[in-house]
C-alpha cells in the first residue's frame, strides 16, 4: 500500500477524460484514508463500477517530527499514570489527587520544554503556551491539595505566569532611572499591582525611584502611602500555617480600605503630571481594598478580572464556589477557543473543555487531560463507540500515531488502557494495519503482542509472514513461523515439499533452518524426522558410520519417516551395508528386510517406491535397483551370522 501527502490540486479533467473516479473512505481522526480508482465502462448498461486493485493511503496531515521526542517522553509519564496501584481505587482521596497532580506537573514540564524549543515555529509554540495554561489551570482547580487554603495564590501565579510575564520592553522600563513620568509607566505600574504576588518589590521600587528622583519622601503623599501598604502587605510563603497568613491579610486589607474610603490622595505640590494621577492612584488603592469597580476598570481581560476580584475581593473563596463566582463576572468569555477552554474549566464543564481541545491540530491535549480528569469525573457514554468520551479521544490520538513515524508501539500502549469491550478489537485493528517491513518491527511488534496478550494477532502474523516465505521459497523460514503458531498442517506440507524436492534434486540445504530452532519444536513428527535425516547425512560425512547406521534403524523403527521415503532411506542404506566393516548386526538387517517387503509386496507399491521410480527410466530398471538392495541386504546377514553378530 503506497503513502500520499494528499494534493487537492488534484486533476479533476484527466479523471473525467478516463470516465474514473476516486473511491475511498475518510478517518478523520488521523486524517488520512484509504482511496482506489474507479471507472465505469459507458457501454456497460448497468453501470456498475470497476475498481481498480490497488489501494492508496492518503495523509493530509502528517505529525510533525519535532514532536517526535515530545509524544515518546509524555507516553513514558501516561504509562506510569496507569500503572501505578494507588489509582486504580475508586474512591477519590487525598493521596490520589496528590499523585495525579504529581503526574500533571510532569506533563507540564514537558510542554515547558517545547515551550522553549527554537526549532519549532511560533504557531507551534502558541499552541503549547496554551495547552500548558490549560493543563496548569486544571491543575489548580481540581488536583491542588488543600486548594481552599490557597486557592486564590495559586491563580494569582497561574494567572501571570501564563499570560502576564513582562516582555523585555517592560523590564526595560522597571529598570529606567527616571520611572512614573508617563502614562505608559503607569499602566505597567497597575500591571505590577494586579500581579502584585510576583511584582511586589517591582512595584515598591517604582515608587522609590521617583520620589528619590523628585525629594517627595512626605509621609502624607500618595506615594509614601502606596510604598507603605505595598511594603505591609503579607506574603503567604512567610507563613507556616494559611490560617495566620490569612488573619494578617484580612488586618492589612481592612486598614487600606480605610485609606481608599478617605480617597484622600494627595499628590505633591511638585509633581506634575500631564495626566489623571489622582485616578491611578484611587485604582490602585481600589484594587489593594478589593473594590470590584476598581479591579473590573483596571484589567484587560476577563482571565484577570475573575482571578483579581478573587485574589484581593474573596481571597477565603472555595473551589466549588467559583462557578458561582464565574456565572456573575465571565459571561462574556468566549472570543478565543483558549478562552472558551478556559471559562469551561471554571465552570466545571469538563465535556465541553474536552470537547473543545479537540479542536486544537494535536489530540495529545485532550487525551492526556481527559485521561485525568476520568480518575474523578466520569464521562459521558458516547452511545455510537461503545465507550466514553475520553477513552474515544484517546482511541483517536492512537489512531493518529499509528502509521506516522514509527509510533505504532506508543499508539498501542494507548490503547490497551481502553475499556476491556472495545481495546482487543482495537489493538488487533491497529496491529493488522502496521507494514511487516523489517525483521526488527516484526520481533517488536510480536513482543509487544505477547505483553498484551493478543494470540489472534501473533498467529495472523506468523501465518502472513510464513505464505510470505514460502512463496519466495524459503520453505525453512515459513517452517520456522508456522512452528511458532503450532501449525502443524502447514508444517506438514511444506516437510513434504523439502522431501519432494530432496527426492528430484538430492539438495538438503532448505534444511539449514533446523539448526536454528529450538529442540522443543521436534515435538512434529516430520520435523523431528527431517532434522534426523539431516543428522544422518551430516555423520555419514564426517566418517561416524556407526552412527549413522544406528541412525537410520531408528528413523525406520520409530516409523517417523513416512514409507514413501523407506525406499530412499534403504538406498541410503547400500554403503554401509558395502562397508568393509560391519556396521548392522543382524537384527539390524532383518529390520531393514522387513521394511523393504513391507513396501514392494504392499497393495500400495507404486506409492511406496515412487521416489525410486524417479531415479530410473523403466520398470526393469526398478526392479534391478530394488534388487541391487536386496542384494546387500543378503550379504551383509551372511557376514554377520558367519561372525555370531
Amino acid at each position: 500500500m503506497n503513502t500520499y501527502n494528499l494534493d487537492f490540486a488534484v486533476n479533476n479533467q484527466q479523471l473525467s477524460d478516463n470516465n474514473q473516479i476516486l473511491l475511498g473512505r475518510l478517518n478523520p481522526s488521523n486524517q488520512s484514508g484509504i482511496f482506489t480508482i474507479g471507472a465505469r465502462d459507458p457501454s456497460d448498461d448497468n453501470n456498475v463500477t470497476k475498481i481498480k486493485n490497488k489501494l492508496s493511503n492518503c495523509t493530509w496531515k502528517q505529525i510533525p517530527e519535532s514532536r517526535r521526542s515530545f509524544i515518546a517522553n509524555t507516553f513514558e509519564i501516561f504509562m506510569d499514570l496507569h500503572s501505578n496501584q494507588a489509582l486504580s481505587e475508586n474512591d477519590i482521596t487525598n493521596d490520589k489527587i496528590n499523585i495525579l497532580n504529581k503526574y500533571s506537573k510532569e506533563y507540564r514540564e514537558k510542554i515547558e520544554i517545547e515551550k522553549q524549543n527554537n526549532s519549532i515555529d511560533e504557531n507551534e509554540k502558541n499552541m503549547f503556551n496554551e495547552m500548558y495554561a490549560i493543563f496548569h489551570l486544571y491543575e489548580v482547580l481540581y488536583l491542588s491539595e488543600n486548594v481552599n487554603n490557597n486557592i486564590s495564590e495559586l491563580l494569582a501565579r497561574w494567572l501571570t505566569d501564563n499570560f502576564y510575564t513582562l516582555s523585555i520592553d517592560e523590564e526595560k522600563l522597571l529598570k529606567s532611572d527616571k520611572p512614573l513620568n508617563e502614562k505608559e509607566d503607569w499602566d505597567l505600574l497597575l500591571k505590577c499591582i494586579l500581579n502584585i504576588n510576583k511584582y511586589k518589590i517591582k512595584a515598591v521600587t517604582l515608587f522609590q525611584k521617583y520620589c528619590l528622583n523628585n525629594s517627595l519622601f512626605n509621609k502624607n503623599s500618595v506615594f509614601e502611602k502606596l510604598i507603605e501598604v505595598i511594603n505591609a502587605m503579607p506574603n503567604v510563603i512567610d507563613y507556616q500555617k494559611y490560617d495566620e497568613y490569612k488573619k494578617t491579610w484580612i488586618r492589612w486589607q481592612s486598614k487600606v480600605k480605610i485609606i481608599f474610603k478617605e480617597s484622600n490622595f494627595m499628590v505633591p505640590n511638585n509633581a506634575s503630571f500631564n495626566f489623571d494621577i489622582e485616578n491611578y492612584c484611587h485604582r490602585i488603592f481600589g484594587i489593594l481594598a478589593g473594590d470590584i469597580e476598581s479591579i473590573i476598570n483596571s484589567c484587560d481581560s476577563w482571565k484577570q478580572i475573575i482571578v483579581s476580584i478573587i485574589y484581593f475581593n474573596q481571597p477565603e473563596i472555595k473551589v466549588t464556589d467559583i462557578k458561582t463566582l464565574f456565572s456573575h463576572c465571565g459571561s462574556n468569555t468566549s472570543y478565543t477557543l483558549l478562552d472558551s477552554i478556559l471559562s469551561s474549566l471554571f465552570k466545571e464543564d469538563l465535556n465541553k473543555c474536552i470537547t473543545l481541545c479537540t479542536k486544537y491540530d494535536f489530540w495529545w491535549l485532550p487525551t492526556h487531560l481527559a485521561d485525568m480528569m476520568s480518575y474523578h469525573y466520569k464521562f459521558e457514554g458516547l452511545k455510537d463507540y461503545d465507550c466514553d468520551l475520553a477513552s474515544w479521544i484517546k482511541i483517536n490520538y492512537a489512531d493518529s500515531l499509528g502509521l506516522q513515524n514509527d509510533n505504532w508501539e506508543i499508539a498501542l500502549g494507548y490503547v490497551s488502557t481502553c475499556p476491556d469491550n472495545i481495546k482487543e478489537s482495537l489493538k488487533t485493528e491497529l496491529i493488522n494495519h502496521i507494514p511487516l517491513n523489517s525483521d526488527m518491527k516484526v520481533k517488536k511488534l510480536i513482543a509487544n503482542c505477547k505483553k498484551y496478550n493478543l494470540k489472534n494477532v501473533i498467529t495472523d502474523i506468523h501465518k502472513t509472514l510464513g505464505m510470505k516465505e514460502y512463496s519466495k521459497g524459503n520453505y525453512g523460514e515459513a517452517i520456522k513461523h508456522y512452528m511458532e503458531i503450532n501449525d502443524a498442517y502447514r508444517i506438514s506440507l511444506i516437510c513434504n515439499e523439502l522431501i519432494s524436492q530432496y527426492i528430484e534434486k538430492g539438495d538438503l540445504s532448505q534444511l539449514n533452518f533446523i539448526d536454528t530452532i529450538n529442540q522443543k519444536s521436534l515435538y512434529n513428527t516430520k520435523i523431528n524426522f527431517l532434522a534426523r535425516y539431516k543428522q544422518f547425512h551430516e555423520l555419514y560425512k564426517d566418517g561416524q558410520y556407526n552412527k549413522a547406521g544406528s541412525l537410520l534403524i531408528q528413523l525406520l523403527t520409530s516409523e517417523i519417516a513416512p514409507k514413501t521415503f523407506w525406499s530412499i532411506i534403504l538406498i541410503d542404506a547400500i554403503p554401509l551395508l558395502e562397508s568393509e566393516q560391519i556396521i548392522f548386526n543382524s537384527s539390524d538387517t532383518y529390520e531393514l528386510m522387513r521394511c523393504l517387503e513391507e513396501i514392494t509386496t504392499s497393495h500400495r507399491r507404486n506409492e511406496y517406491l515412487a521416489a525410486l521410480n524417479k531415479k530410473v527410466k523403466s520398470e526393469q530398471e526398478l526392479e534391478n535397483l530394488v534388487d541391487v538392495i536386496r542384494m546387500a541386504l543378503v550379504r551383509n546377514l551372511a557376514r554377520t551370522s558367519a561372525l555370531l553378530i
